[in-house]
């Protein structure tokens, strides 16, 4: 069975970390996470490897891992270089009018 994490060591983790802890919950070992991972995205084993060693996922397949881990590691965590900071892209917008907004169909 998979390591069970701590919640503040989960939010530490890199995401690739998260992500390869979701996928070996799923299938009870983080080396068949790796397997699984290179068999879902079409790339070798040591594409994978590469990707864990260095910390850092192409952009080109932060939509398809998050939608693999049912979006619990967003593109913005992976990526935030590339897709921003939600709370940072969240801060300008006005909720205030939000409903009043919806209710017009704007």
């Amino acid at each position: 069975m998979g390591q069970i994490l701590k919640p503040t060591s989960v939010l530490k983790a890199r995401p690739i970390d998260r992500i390869l802890q979701i996928l070996g919950d799923s299938i009870d070992r983080k080396n068949g996470a790796k397997a699984h991972l290179a068999r879902e995205l079409g790339i070798s084993p040591q594409a994978v490897q590469k990707i864990c060693a260095s910390g850092r996922i192409p952009a080109s397949r932060c939509r398809q891992i998050s939608d693999l881990v049912d979006g619990l590691v967003s593109v913005h965590e992976m990526r935030p270089d590339v897709f921003g900071d939600p709370v940072s892209d969240l801060a300008g917008l006005d909720f205030g009018n939000a409903a009043e907004q919806h209710q017009q169909g704007n």
